[in-house]
Order: structure tokens, then sequence, then C-alpha cells
């Protein structure tokens, strides 16, 4: 797979892609050489550039922060499509429409990989739910707790985060987050990028199941890994901005 774009000595992109790559070493800007070079975006550049991403991840990729993670941790497994997975994910929703129904700011949304048809993932639902604050959804976790969801303080600037039914086997992740933020217009748009180009679907499924072989019990790192493509990806979307 290869992502191809070239730089000019002060950054200025002057190919094909619309990739913009920025980086920081020790408080100084990185720029490429002088002579114009493609940039090959794989597995070796992904594990080169994960220590690139401090600014602009921001709060698209969760996962990649270096705050703590549950501890108990299943391998990194990727499987086949299962056309069963919007399914589920439907039936779960319908669930916690019930649950979360004093706390919801709009609908739940199916949302990773098991959201896009064709695309190879772990099983496991990935869901989003919208609430208003996450100061007033906070008794939301007692209540989700009766639904085998179990809560993890990760993140928690951002968001609440669950899974199901415990941390070492899931089969759902919840993600209870501000309607409207940040984090919840990233998740969509990079959802929906996805789903509206099979390329790029394709491109990530080959990345994935490279890393996943890298990183199979280190999940930290898998989706680390990936940021450089999510940020590739949301560069076309209107919604991230890689200056702030």
């Amino acid at each position: 797979m290869i992502i191809a774009g070239w730089l000019t000595p002060v950054g200025r992109q002057v190919g094909p892609a619309s990739v913009l790559w920025l980086a920081r070493c020790r408080n100084r800007m990185i720029l490429p050489r002088q002579r114009q070079r493609q940039f090959r975006f794989s597995r070796k550049a992904a594990l080169r550039y994960r220590w690139m991403n401090t600014e602009l991840t921001s709060v698209m990729n969760p996962l990649s922060s270096s705050h703590d993670q549950p501890t108990a941790q299943a391998p990194v497994e990727l499987l086949a499509y299962d056309i069963s997975w919007p399914s589920k994910f439907e039936l779960e929703r319908a669930h916690l429409q019930n649950v979360l129904a004093p706390w919801l700011a709009g609908g739940i949304e199916h949302i990773g990989s098991t959201a896009v048809p064709m695309l190879a993932a772990k099983p496991i639902i990935d869901i989003m739910a919208p609430v208003h604050t996450l100061k007033a959804s906070l008794p939301a976790i007692d209540a989700l707790a009766q639904a085998e969801y179990v809560y993890y303080p990760y993140k928690t600037e951002v968001m609440h985060w669950f899974c199901k039914p415990t941390t070492s086997r899931r089969t759902h992740h919840l993600h209870l987050v501000p309607a409207g933020s940040q984090l919840w217009r990233e998740r969509l748009a990079f959802r929906d990028a996805l789903r509206g180009s099979p390329k790029l679907a394709a491109d990530y499924a080959e990345l994935k199941a490279s890393l996943a072989l890298e990183f199979r019990f280190d999940r930290e790192a898998y989706t680390e890994a990936k940021t450089p493509f999510v940020n590739f990806v949301l560069g076309k979307n209107p919604v991230h901005q890689l200056s702030r």
C-alpha cells in the first residue's frame, strides 16, 4: 500500500495525494530534505512516525493516548467482515436507547471498523452515544453497570468509556461522548470516509493486518500505529484542522 505525496523543503504539497505531514521533535520542526522525495506509507513508516502525532491526533483516536488503558487485554485478532455485525449493533442500540434515555442528546451511532462494510475488524461492536455533557451523564455509569457494561476511567476529559462484558473478553465498546464535540465529529467523519471509498477501506485493511501481526499483544501500540492513516483521512474532511 502506498499513499504518495511529495513535499518541498518548506512543507508545501506538490504531489497528487492530499496529505501533509507535520512533525515536531524536541521543540523543533522537522522539514523534508532539500530534494523532493516520495513518502511511502507502510508498516515501517507507521512505526517510525507514531511519535509524531501529538498535535495532529487530537481526540480522534482516544486509544492512542498515553493514558492508562484497561490492564487485562485480549490479543489483537482481526476477522473477515461478518454480515451479522450491523444487526448486532441494532440489537444493542435498541437496548441502550432505553438504558441511556435520560442522558441521550441524539441518535446512537455504530463506529469503528465493524461499521464499515467488508472491512476486516476485531469482532467488537463499537458504539458511540451522544450526551449533553460528561458531568450530567455521570449517573449513566451506574445504569450501564446493570446492563453488563464495565466502566473504565479512560480519557475522562472527552468521554465515558465502557466495555462489555469484561476488559479481557470484549464484545462491545461503548463511548459516551458530548454531542457535536470534536471527538464526535471526527469519529463519524472517519467512518463515513471509509464507507464512501473502497480504496481507502482496502488500504486501511492492509495496514491493520500488518500491524496486528506486529502488535498482537499490545493494543495501545496497534492503535497508535494507525494514527498517521487516520490523520491522512481526516485531512480530507473540513472538521480536521492541521494547525491550531
